[in-house]
């Protein structure tokens, strides 16, 4: 079983709470991975040579597809052109990843079966970040390519929910945007806030915890359980 002590959104009163699930899916960036700096490196270098202006979008690479982005930041070029180009930057930079505190622990608890990465990244992007940070890709992971419709939109988690064979109300999502939270509430999931992005996530998240490192996980052999 996995275990955790949680604080009820927002931040206040501090309890043990105990929440059974069958799965946990987590998001990637600023969950699993410092990929913070990154980003924000590759869409100004990016914004730069395109002569875009991102004043008030810096937040929103972190939770849109890169298409989408593109489209917000620049709807006068070429989504898909753009997108390639920003995830070549992106793949370039991606040997610098390291995990979050307490993200290998944590992720390396949950059995296989019952994991999956939801994130909004492109694939090749995604493999790269994980590889650097030496985390095993699971078997359910969901990308950009996989989806219509980017966070915050339910169909990522709602793909993750499927390919686990359970159903969101037995799966908890672990993710530290609002965008991302909410895509989890929508699909019907319980989400746990990780880190402290402002007032929306804390109202979005169920509960909040700082980083990976305040989730205790004892996973029980030949179970496929988790409790949190």
């Amino acid at each position: 079983m996995l275990r955790s002590t949680l604080t009820p959104a927002p931040l206040s009163d501090p309890a043990t709470l105990d929440i059974r699930c069958a799965a946990v899916c987590f998001d990637l960036d600023g969950v699993l991975v410092d990929s913070t700096a990154q980003i924000q490196e590759v869409i100004t270098r990016w914004a730069a040579v395109q002569g875009v202006d991102l004043t008030g979008l810096h937040a929103a690479a972190r939770s849109m597809t890169d298409r989408e982005f593109v489209a917000t930041a620049a709807p006068h070029l070429d989504p898909a052109a753009e997108a390639a180009a920003i995830q070549r930057l992106e793949v370039e930079s991606a040997t610098d990843t390291r995990p979050l505190p307490g993200a290998l622990r944590a992720y390396n608890a949950v059995p296989a079966a019952a994991r999956a990465i939801v994130t909004s990244g492109a694939r090749p992007v995604v493999l790269a970040r994980l590889a650097a940070a030496r985390i095993p890709a699971p078997r359910a992971l969901v990308t950009a390519e996989d989806v219509t419709y980017g966070k915050p939109h339910p169909q990522p988690y709602l793909d993750a929910v499927r390919r686990l064979g359970r159903t969101a109300g037995e799966c908890v999502a672990l993710e530290d945007s609002h965008n991302g939270a909410l895509a989890a509430k929508l699909a019907g999931l319980t989400v746990i806030g990780v880190g402290s992005r402002g007032t929306d996530l804390a109202a979005t998240a169920d509960y909040l915890v700082q980083d990976m490192s305040e989730l205790c996980f004892t996973i029980g052999a030949g179970t496929a359980e988790v409790r949190c």
